[in-house]
């Protein structure tokens, strides 16, 4: 989920602004940018061998 370092770096530095612990093993993502991130949770959230489908309406912006 990255560097152990930073990804801890990370959780510490946002536990204060939400008045809690984060986790920062199972609360912590980190990618290589917007394109990266909404494709790992739409990877994640959708099962086409399950039958789910997604709309994706033109004109949209390709990912490469």
């Amino acid at each position: 989920m990255g560097i152990p370092e930073f990804v801890k770096n990370i959780a510490s530095a946002y536990s204060p602004k939400f008045n809690r612990t984060i986790n920062p093993m199972t609360e912590v993502f980190i990618t290589a940018g917007a394109n990266s991130a909404l494709n790992s949770i739409i990877f994640a959230l959708v099962d086409p061998k399950g039958g789910d489908e997604v709309v994706v309406f033109e004109p949209c912006f390709p990912m490469y």
